[in-house]
């Protein structure tokens, strides 16, 4: 059966057949409170006192021109701790200021500390003006309140005795240096799920999904979609940073093709897992299929829009489409054989889902089924329907990891 799709944003992925041993399930399904029928997790209603003082907190404080808080000179931040208290922290012993601000709110804690967001900010003036930035891919900073502490986070430095080398500060200075993604020294565990880049450093342009890890040809690897505007031999990278977690080996991905995939073979940055992202955490595969019948309920998870819920509607989808070139001059027909079509129940897909992995629940373990080609529309501007490739196109080549 084919279906004809003017204008495709391409991102998916499915598939049956079982294989593997059974488990009981290791997903912790997080509580919940009903809600106007709807569910809620737990934190949310405990939290909500918190979340109202901290508001009426900030709207008591004046703002400037550019929309900013002038933060009193005693005011050092505030968090919401384990047992749902506002810990409001302050450099002076006297709250009166501030207790009648909150003086209808129950769940108010006062701590006191060295140093205030005004200090803390002047801290971060003074060392970011010493650092040398050329020696790093990025650089962010931010006041952490729990600590009382200024934080400037470095990434994709080879050296940190580069960062180090010209900055001059106190030795009580209270801004502390967190290098994350250091090239050639971050070795990061891979998940089905996590974003991947053919740019380095990339915010946006260039990132797609990871969908599970395995071996090609006897090496680590991960399978991800086929479609990323990337040749066999180029580098990819991990997230948005530096950090090169290995090469795009193999690509599956032309006009008449069956499926849509691509495999990365992974360098000493990468380390294979069997766990996929799903909701806020993550669950274990111990399965896969290789077909998948119309009416199957089943997960996809895209860096970008995280877990959706979607049935299978047609399994076998020939996929046409044109690319349009920029100027609108010229155009290439495309036909992508054997996907599968699903409808969204629950969430939605973007770019930058492509790759993402498919997977349901079936005889007590996660089953992967295939990964993310591309969504559509159905009369409207909301995401309606995906589509995926089913794991049998990529089993000849790849083999899950479900250790």
């Amino acid at each position: 059966m084919k279906r004809r799709l003017l204008s495709l944003v391409l991102a998916v992925g499915c598939s049956l057949a079982v294989s593997g041993a059974a488990v009981a399930s290791e997903y912790i399904m997080p509580d919940y409170v009903i809600v106007d029928g709807i569910s809620v997790p737990k934190e949310m209603i405990l939290q909500q006192d918190a979340v109202n003082a901290y508001q009426i907190l900030c709207d008591s404080f004046e703002i400037d021109d550019k929309g900013n808080y002038i933060y009193p000179d005693d005011y050092a931040g505030a968090y919401i701790d384990d047992e749902f208290n506002l810990v409001v922290l302050l450099t002076e012993d006297d709250t009166a200021n501030y207790t009648d601000v909150l003086s209808k709110a129950g769940c108010i804690e006062y701590k006191t500390v060295e140093y205030s967001i005004n200090e803390l900010n002047g801290f971060l003036e003074q060392e970011l003006a010493n650092l040398p930035y050329t020696t790093a891919s990025s650089i962010s900073y931010y006041i952490e309140n729990k600590t009382n502490t200024a934080v400037i986070e470095v990434s994709g430095v080879g050296n940190e005795s580069q960062v180090y080398g010209n900055v001059r500060r106190s030795v009580s200075s209270p801004v502390r240096y967190d290098f994350v993604n250091v090239e050639n020294e971050l070795q990061t565990t891979l998940y089905g799920g996590d974003k991947l880049s053919r740019i380095p450093n990339s915010s946006y342009d260039g990132n797609f999904t990871a969908g599970i890890c395995g071996t090609y040809n006897g090496n680590a690897a991960i399978l991800t979609c086929g479609h990323i505007s990337a040749d066999v031999g180029d580098p990819i990278y991990y997230g948005s940073t530096a950090t090169q977690i290995g090469t795009l080996a193999f690509k599956n991905y032309h006009n008449g093709s069956y499926g849509d995939y691509g495999i990365i073979t992974l360098n000493d940055n990468g380390t294979m897992s069997n766990m996929i992202k799903h909701e806020n955490g993550k669950i274990a595969i111990r399965a896969t299929m290789s077909s998948i019948a119309e009416g199957t309920y089943c997960y996809k998870y895209g860096q970008k829009t995280g877990t959706t819920y979607l049935q299978v509607t047609v399994p076998y989808y020939d996929l046409e489409y044109n690319v349009i070139s920029e100027d609108g001059a010229s155009h290439i027909s495309y036909t992508i054989n054997d996907l599968v079509k699903a409808t969204i129940i629950e969430g939605w897909s973007d770019v930058g889902d492509s790759g993402g992995p498919y997977y349901l629940f079936s005889g007590g373990r996660w089953v992967f089924c295939g990964t993310h080609t591309g969504y559509g529309q159905d009369k409207t501007d909301y995401t309606s329907y995906c589509y995926f490739s089913p794991y049998r196109h990529a089993s000849s080549r790849f083999t899950v990891n479900l250790a």
